[in-house]
């Protein structure tokens, strides 16, 4: 038997007929077949491959170009740039009652010094809000939200709790409280211009601290006046001592009431600033 007779024919030209195996020279168009190679090209094809129209379906891999409009969904990372424009998804307020007899809020709490916040909280808390009592009827106190009437035994409220945004809270009031933060804080926070003007809260508190100081100043001035009078009432020689005395008391009460000024807005800043 010749061996020659089963060795491949040798052809002149290139064949037409698909080779079984890869050759390292490139053909000059593109194949035919159907099915595509299983081996990625390292040459880039002369002609831009026409993909198909995009679908309306969401990918599940993250595109590298940013999209043409704005997505109603959440990201699940954070930006790390801000937002030109207020997020659709607000922060989560939650609100809580203070134990009575306690003019503070718990650890990760504050107070609060508005109305509609108020009413709010009441609203979540199951609370009846009595609008016809706000006001600073105790100037001494801090005008806060609180409710009224509660069981100092038990410590719950009761058929006559109302809650409201006074200063005339004693011994059976309870402070209404909202979170400090939200539950879900920023990692890092966002280098962007502060708030240029204060916000409407704060000069509400502002306006509260500055009031109630004016007031007291008002109060003292006229119990100093009244204290004069009864002192020149007295002998001759009494006299000057007796206003001086009024005198140095009044001045200690003015100096204690502009401190207490002063840590207010502190407060007041701090807080909503």
């Amino acid at each position: 038997l010749d061996m020659g007779e089963l060795s491949p024919k040798q052809t002149p030209s290139p064949s037409y007929i698909s080779s079984s195996e890869p050759t390292d020279i490139p053909s000059p168009g593109p194949s035919s077949s159907v099915r595509p190679s299983d081996v990625t090209s390292q040459i880039p094809s002369s002609k831009p491959t026409i993909t198909p129209r995009p679908t309306k379906l969401v990918s599940s891999q993250p595109s590298i170009n940013p999209s043409l409009k704005i997505s109603d969904h959440p990201s699940r990372s954070h930006s790390k740039s801000p937002s030109f424009s207020p997020s659709n998804f607000p922060s989560i307020l939650t609100f809580i009652r203070q134990i009575p007899a306690i003019d503070s809020c718990p650890i990760g709490y504050n107070p609060i010094y508005d109305v509609p916040t108020c009413e709010k909280a009441s609203t979540v808390l199951g609370i009846t809000n009595e609008p016809s009592q706000n006001g600073d009827d105790y100037p001494i106190n801090t005008v806060v939200c609180f409710v009224s009437f509660v069981n100092l035994s038990t410590g719950e409220i009761t058929s006559s709790s109302r809650s409201q945004v006074n200063s005339n809270h004693f011994a059976q009031a309870a402070w209404i409280c909202k979170s400090a933060a939200t539950e879900s804080p920023t990692p890092e926070p966002t280098a962007w211009r502060p708030t240029p003007k204060p916000t409407t809260v704060e000069r509400l508190c502002v306006g509260n601290a500055r009031r109630k100081n004016k007031f007291q100043k008002k109060k003292l001035r006229k119990i100093l006046v009244e204290r004069i009078k009864i002192c020149r009432k007295l002998p001759n020689d009494a006299i000057k001592k007796c206003e001086a005395t009024e005198r140095k008391k009044n001045k200690r009460q003015t100096q204690k009431i502009t401190k207490v000024l002063k840590t207010s807005l502190r407060t007041c800043r701090r807080k909503f600033f």
